[in-house]
């Protein structure tokens, strides 16, 4: 303590005001029903105030707190050197490399140094003892609460740099320096300040950051500065570009199979109504992700309060314009995979068509109602009819005083959001089920003429090549469909972060992940097996020839509908009797029937139909 004088002021300070707070940490968190973190001058330092009836503290930050409590020379001293010192600031630049006396021994201003958040001065006495020549006029301390201890050598004034109106007032100094200040100040907070510095810095002038660099030791320290959004919102950005060149993929593929292949190779069904849905709903994606991005822009991904208040307002904005985007874009996705599994199941089978229309309207008119009460949760008070679209801007704007406008509570959004994410769970799941119970479903038909089998025996008399195409096609189509429901279950359950405005801004960045993550499986669900087909097309030269099958040969059973089926297009049977005779003399019969059928197989690529023509030879023998 006696090499190092400010750390007696150090045990004083985290032994009065830290204490303190934590002595009614507990009490404020009981109060509020353990909201946190906490808003600034609403922290457990002004909550102990208030209940001790010291309401004059009760709305005051921690460091004005201080200085009415004639505190903050105490803190100031400890803020000279803390715990240690690791020599003054000339040494530790020359230590870092710097070159300060280039900067210093200019003759391009009279202001040499303005030491930002100073507070006694220390450091910048410390420079005019390493460069004598520097006067009281050229040294400046700024300080929201300056001490005047060292006002005889130095230029002391206030500048509160969090004011909005209060511009840097000393222009094109040599130095604008800040020790240990960024690391109390969000990103956009020290953006701004950085901002206003560099408005006042002329081509000659320097500004010198000196902070601890962010490791485990420091990161309380840093807590203050982290941010979450640029991370996720980049990865989301990624996401968009790959499911443009998936659905470019598929555009151009198709397009190539309707316009240059031959009209004898041409598939029966090429184009479809799901291509434009896919469309539409990759472009509400991309709109949704600009706002999105917009948001991040002024503050999404960041600690709420944190934020200034037209940070608050325009992050909030941008975000709530992208609600609907994102629920309208997930909607057109799913309508267009519900077409493309109708046309390719559904069409010759009643039951089969009614729940997959089913499904097509359920999620439609759910999801436009979760739009409309997005849009429409705002109006006049009392209720009347008028255009409630003309109130949404009240979802970030300040409602009026007078209480002329009610918005819906925000636990009402959220319940909203759990029933439409429950619903398109059940439906996510539903068609997943659709699509695997569809792609196997001949293994599930019973033969008369075939002796009753387990599945299982069934799967493995398989031939390889039906089996593990069967088990591609299964996992590319009902993979991303299944993650899809997944992802919006969990995008359901992180529905919370919309009703819990105290940190909005922050909460909400995993939700939006997890909504792209649920837009964008859908499209590459149905695309990624016209991929698989398009390589196999041109890697694998034995299959080849079946990629958009012969042109002759595929019997009525090949034309009867969508989907896969297996159908008889002729029968015949061989009969050979064979005489035994046992050690009775009873003589038995064994009749070998073999039943040859030629089936086609229509092959589910996407919207596109491929015809596959084979033959399945099943033994069956009777003993007489």
């Amino acid at each position: 303590m006696a090499a190092v004088p400010s750390s007696i002021h150090g045990i004083l300070h985290f032994t009065t005001e830290p204490l303190w707070a934590a002595a009614f940490l507990m009490r404020q968190l009981q109060a509020t029903k353990f909201e946190y973190p906490f808003r600034e001058k609403e922290t457990p330092m002004q909550y102990g105030y208030k209940l001790v009836g010291e309401d004059r503290f009760a709305t005051e930050h921690t460091y004005s707190i201080m200085a009415m409590q004639g505190r903050m020379p105490s803190f100031n001293r400890f803020m000279e050197g803390k715990f240690g010192s690791f020599g003054t600031m000339p040494e530790r630049a020359k230590r870092l490399g710097y070159d300060l006396d280039a900067v210093l021994l200019r003759n391009d201003s009279e202001i040499a140094v303005v030491d930002i958040g100073g507070g006694r001065g220390e450091m910048l006495l410390e420079v005019k003892r390493a460069y004598p020549r520097l006067t009281k006029q050229s040294l400046i301390l700024q300080d929201y609460h300056p001490e005047l201890v060292n006002a005889e050598e130095l230029t002391v004034m206030n500048w509160n740099f969090k004011d909005n109106d209060s511009p840097q007032p000393i222009q094109g100094a040599l130095v604008y320096s800040l020790t240990h200040i960024y690391h109390n100040l969000s990103d956009l907070e020290a953006l701004r300040l950085m901002k206003k510095i560099a408005a006042a810095m002329a081509p000659h002038s320097r500004m010198l950051i000196h902070e601890f660099s962010k490791n485990a030791t420091y990161g309380k320290m840093h807590a203050t500065m982290i941010e979450l959004g640029t991370s996720v919102f980049i990865g989301c950005w990624v996401l968009t570009g790959f499911v443009f060149l998936v659905l470019a993929f598929r555009y151009a593929v198709k397009a190539w199979v309707a316009w240059l292949l031959p009209t004898v190779s041409k598939p029966e069904r090429v184009w479809g109504l799901e291509d434009l849905f896919y469309g539409l709903g990759y472009a509400f994606d991309v709109v949704h992700m600009v706002f999105i991005w917009k948001s991040h822009q002024w503050g999404l991904g960041r600690h709420f309060y944190y934020l200034s208040p037209v940070q608050r307002n325009l992050s909030m904005k941008y975000d709530f314009i992208s609600q609907p985007l994102a629920v309208a874009a997930a909607m057109l996705s799913r309508t267009a995979v519900i077409i493309f599994l109708y046309s390719c199941f559904a069409q010759n089978r009643k039951s089969l068509r009614i729940i997959v229309l089913v499904c097509l309207v359920v999620q439609i008119v759910v999801n436009l109602f979760t739009i409309l009460q997005i849009i429409l949760q705002c109006g006049p008070n009392p209720y009347r009819l008028v255009n409630r679209v003309s109130y949404f801007h009240y979802m970030w704007d300040p409602l009026p005083t007078d209480g002329s406008v009610k918005c819906q509570a925000p636990e009402i959004q959220v319940s909203i959001g759990y029933t439409q994410g429950a619903f398109n769970t059940i439906i996510d799941f539903a068609l997943t089920y659709l699509a695997g119970f569809e792609l196997w479903q001949f293994l599930l038909r019973h033969n008369n003429s075939v002796q009753c089998a387990s599945m299982y025996k069934k799967f493995t008399r398989l031939e390889s090549r039906v089996r593990n195409q069967r088990l591609w096609q299964t996992a590319l189509l009902c993979g991303p469909l299944l993650l899809s429901g997944i992802a919006s279950i969990v995008k359901t359950y992180l529905l919370s972060a919309v009703g819990n405005r105290l940190d909005f801004t922050w909460n909400i960045v995993p939700f939006v992940l997890w909504v792209k993550i649920e837009d964008y499986c859908i499209p590459i669900a149905t695309t990624v097996s016209i991929m698989r087909l398009f390589i196999r097309s041109f890697v694998d030269k034995r299959g080849a020839d079946n990629v958009y099958g012969s042109g002759g040969g595929a019997g009525a059973g090949a034309r009867s509908g969508n989907g896969i089926e297996l159908g008889s297009c002729s029968k015949s049977r061989r009969h050979t009797l064979h005489g035994t005779e046992n050690a009775e003399g009873i003589s038995e019969r064994a009749c070998s029937e073999s039943l040859d059928a030629c089936g086609s197989e229509k092959e589910l690529v996407g919207g596109i139909v491929v015809k596959q023509e084979y033959e399945v030879r099943v033994e069956n023998e009777k003993r007489q």
